[in-house]
């Protein structure tokens, strides 16, 4: 029904300071009241708005200097979607809409699987502040055309500070997802660019010439066959290089081991290094065998290979300070299965014969052995013994006491077939030849009542400073222990011996009582040839159905049988300390 035009005569305003417009509104339409009533509707939202700003602005976040509330902008937004989070921030008032729209740090991070229109909008707001460009592994990537993507980023060229590209997936034939396009852009003159991560599948190829990238500083790429003629980046402090980085060699048999040490002995100020190789197939080919590059700045030297000759072969070419970290990771390694051989050795095929004068090798004194279902661990340091956990034995320390780092040495061998646990005897026996005759302390964890006599000579013997042992096993592996450290005629294993730390998980029945007669017969006789031990601690953790720490009527009665056998120790050994524990940290 058409709306009348007549005069409205009925227009109600109770309040008494609105009887004013009673005569303003008389003789206007129904609409034309609606539009003044808006037009007055919106002027007071303005002016509540105004208020609601000035009361804004007195509320303690707000009254923060602005650098302090763009960098919890800047955390906010990093620990979640970046633009999802700065787009839900922008909504709560009008003051935080502007402080984040004028701020540019908090749009300079490109995510190139967000939308074009989107990206220009983050170019343009960054104004001149350095960007960061990532792509992430995820399902967006599908449906990027790289060339429209590269577009945009052209001319910001010169702020690009960071790159990160997970281009894994993506085939280099596909037409409909030509990644050039892109690296392209990576391959020009990046003054401001600090950091570069390329992660690719499809051995893309990424030209590098001298000076483009001159304030590199961390640069990782893997997948991405990397073309120099000279290595152009002398100031970088963090590198990362897969195998298919690296030239074939001329006969095609495998990755140039001599340009990777023409990249590493061009890195005079690199700090941290990691060579990963995850194929069976063309791994390092032999290089000079007279040449050695030092790297006098590493902290951090990794290899990650599934090849052993990939790591013996660069340990043997490379030169390590004292103070670095040494990672050697040696994955899905084929070995012969239990069944074809029980005496495969654990390391001889990974380490060069002379490793022992490699540093920090030849300076380790606390040696961690450590397996698990599918992997066997070995830490070394100079200073700590490592646990995969916190150690027993230090778990009374101060907490004011400041925590080791990691462990300066650190070996990880996953075999195929056989469990690291499997592999423990093999461990211990080659532990003498590869580690310096310096040790003083070793920590072993593992089912020994595999280990026999033969075993743990071939692991004391080489170690005649040995004055701290320290071992996690099932009660049978200590009985074998006890008889190891017997004195046989005028030979005392470990003669040093002075610190013992065992722990393994109380029986219900009658063995551990016997285990722990036979250690202090052997202490016994230890002391008698003058190897007295100046401290013993034994922990016991609760039965399998007592893990929530209390014990059972049998294990008590079986604790005041330790109590009986504390007193026994004492005779043997300057302090013993025999405590039952819920966990072993």
């Amino acid at each position: 029904m058409a709306e009348s035009n007549r005069p409205t005569e009925n227009v109600s305003l109770s309040a008494p300071d609105m009887e004013h417009m009673q005569s303003m509104l008389r003789g206007q339409t129904g609409k034309e009241i609606r539009d003044w009533v808006s037009a007055e509707v919106r002027a007071l939202q303005r002016h509540l708005a105004n208020l609601h700003a000035i009361y804004n602005s007195t509320l303690p976040f707000n009254i923060l200097p602005n650098e302090i509330i763009v960098d919890i902008f800047r955390h906010t937004a990093t620990a979640s979607n970046s633009m999802e989070c700065i787009t839900t921030i922008m909504a709560v008032c009008r003051y935080w809409r502007a402080t984040i729209v004028n701020t540019p740090v908090l749009w300079n991070d490109i995510d190139l699987s967000m939308n074009t229109r989107l990206m220009e909008l983050c170019l343009a707001r960054s104004h001149d502040a350095n960007i960061n460009i990532h792509l992430s592994k995820s399902r967006a990537r599908w449906m990027l055309d790289f060339p429209v993507v590269a577009s945009p980023l052209t001319p910001h060229c010169s702020r690009i500070a960071r790159v990160d590209l997970c281009l894994t997936g993506i085939s280099r034939y596909d037409q409909d997802m030509d990644v050039s396009a892109l690296l392209r852009v990576v391959e020009g003159f990046l003054p401001e660019l600090i950091s570069m991560t390329i992660t690719g599948g499809s051995k893309w190829s990424l030209q590098s010439t001298q000076n483009h990238l001159p304030n590199v500083r961390d640069l990782s790429l893997s997948g991405i066959a990397l073309i120099w003629s000279t290595w152009p980046w002398p100031h970088l402090t963090s590198l990362m290089l897969s195998a298919s980085t690296l030239p074939r060699t001329a006969d095609g048999r495998g990755r140039c081991l001599a340009s990777l040490l023409d990249a590493l002995a061009s890195c005079g100020s690199l700090e941290t290094f990691k060579y990963a190789h995850w194929t069976q197939s063309q791994g390092l080919h032999i290089a000079a065998k007279h040449r050695i590059v030092p790297l006098p700045y590493i902290q951090h030297f990794c290899i990650s290979s599934v090849l052993p000759a990939d790591i013996s072969m660069l340990l043997e070419h490379v030169s390590l300070p004292s103070h670095a970290r040494l990672s050697l990771e040696l994955s899905k390694f084929w070995v012969p299965s239990p069944l074809d051989s029980e005496s495969q050795p654990a390391f001889s095929a990974i380490l060069p014969t002379d490793v022992k004068q490699l540093l920090p090798w030849s300076q380790v004194r606390h040696v961690t052995v450590w397996p698990k279902e599918t992997q066997i661990q070995i830490w070394g340091d100079e200073e700590h013994l490592f646990w995969a956990f916190e150690s027993p034995a230090r778990a009374d320390a101060s907490e004011d006491e400041e925590s080791e780092g990691p462990p300066s040495l650190e070996i990880e061998y996953v075999p195929i077939w056989r469990s690291g646990e499997y592999d423990l005897c093999s461990a211990m026996r080659e532990l003498g030849a590869f580690f310096p005759s310096s040790v003083e302390a070793i920590m072993i964890n593992g089912l020994m009542h595999v280990v026999d006599t033969e075993t743990w000579d071939h692991m004391f013997t080489p170690f005649p400073h040995l004055w701290w042992l320290e071992f996690l096993s099932p009660i049978d592996g200590i009985r074998n222990l006890a008889s190891a450290l017997k004195p046989e005629a005028s030979v005392i294993p470990c003669q040093h011996l002075r610190m013992l730390c065992l722990y393994y998980r109380l029986d219900k029945g009658k063995e551990h009582r016997e285990v722990l007669r036979d250690l202090h017969a052997v202490l016994r006789q230890r002391e008698e040839a003058q190897s007295r031990l100046e401290c013993l601690r034994i922990q016991l953790k609760p039965a399998a159905n007592d893990m929530d720490g209390t014990p059972t009527e049998a294990c008590k009665g079986l604790l005041v049988d330790l109590q009986e056998v504390e007193q026994d120790f004492k005779s043997v050994a300057d302090s013993v300390d025999i405590k039952y524990v819920t966990a072993w940290q």
